[in-house]
C-alpha cells in the first residue's frame, strides 16, 4: 500500500486479505467484486481470488486471497520485471471479452472526470509563483486541452476492455517470474491507451 491517506485500510493475513473500505460513493467495494470475479474467470491467477463481500453496514468489507510477491513502487524497476508487467497488463486488457466489457459501468477518474478537475484546479495553479517553466507548460497544457476538450465528452469509440483504474506501482506484485494486479476499487470499462496513460503518469510521480 502506498504511504499517506488511503481509501482503504487493509488486514495482511496469512492466506487472505480483509479489505475495508473508507469510501464507497461510486460502489468501489462492488467494482472491486466485480473485477476480481471476472479475472477469476478468464485470466485466474493475475488477481486474488474473491473469497467474501460484505457490504454493511459501513464499512464494506471484502476478503480476497493474498497473492505472493513484493511491490514494483519504491525501487529500480529491472527488465525482467518490465517484460513481467507489460505480459500482465496486456492479459488483464485481452481476457475479458469485449462484449463483457463494453457492459461494464465506466471506471472512475474517466477522461471526462480528468478533464474536468484539471480545468478546475488551473487556475489555483496559474496562481502560484512557479518557475517560469513550468507556468508556460501548464498554459501550453491548457490551451490544448480547451482545443480538444469536445472529443472528451463522449466515448472514444476504442475498444472497450476491464480497465483497473489505478496504475500506483504498488498495486503490481513481482513474485520472481510474474506480476499479480491488486487494487479494482475503481475499475471499470475503460481503454488501453487511457490505462498506459495513467500507468506511466502514476509511475512518474511515484519515483519523484
Amino acid at each position: 500500500m502506498a504511504d499517506g491517506w488511503s481509501t482503504h485500510t487493509v488486514e495482511l493475513l496469512p492466506d487472505r486479505v480483509v479489505k475495508r473500505y473508507r469510501q464507497w460513493a461510486e460502489r468501489e467495494h462492488e467494482r472491486e467484486w466485480q473485477a476480481l470475479t471476472l479475472l477469476q474467470a478468464y485470466a485466474p491467477g493475475l488477481s486474488p481470488v474473491p473469497l467474501d463481500l460484505d457490504p454493511g453496514p459501513p464499512p464494506p468489507t471484502l476478503v480476497m486471497s493474498r497473492l505472493p510477491g513484493t511491490v514494483l513502487r519504491g525501487g529500480v524497476v529491472e527488465p525482467a520485471q518490465i517484460s513481467a508487467l507489460a505480459a500482465a497488463l496486456s492479459e488483464l486488457h485481452h481476457c475479458v471479452p469485449a462484449e463483457v466489457a463494453a457492459a461494464l459501468a465506466r471506471r472512475t477518474w474517466s477522461q471526462r472526470q480528468c478533464v474536468e478537475y484539471i480545468s478546475r484546479r488551473y487556475p489555483e495553479l496559474a496562481g502560484r509563483a512557479l518557475d517560469p517553466e513550468i507556468t508556460r507548460a501548464a498554459a501550453d497544457g491548457m490551451t490544448w486541452l480547451d482545443a480538444t476538450a469536445s472529443r472528451w465528452n463522449h466515448d472514444p469509440g476504442l475498444p472497450p476492455v476491464l480497465g483497473q483504474a489505478d496504475g500506483n506501482l504498488a498495486n503490481f506484485l513481482w513474485d520472481g517470474t510474474r506480476i499479480g494486479i491488486v487494487d479494482f476499487e475503481e475499475s471499470g470499462r475503460s481503454d488501453i491507451p487511457f490505462e498506459l496513460a495513467e500507468l506511466v503518469d502514476a509511475a512518474i510521480v511515484s519515483d519523484r
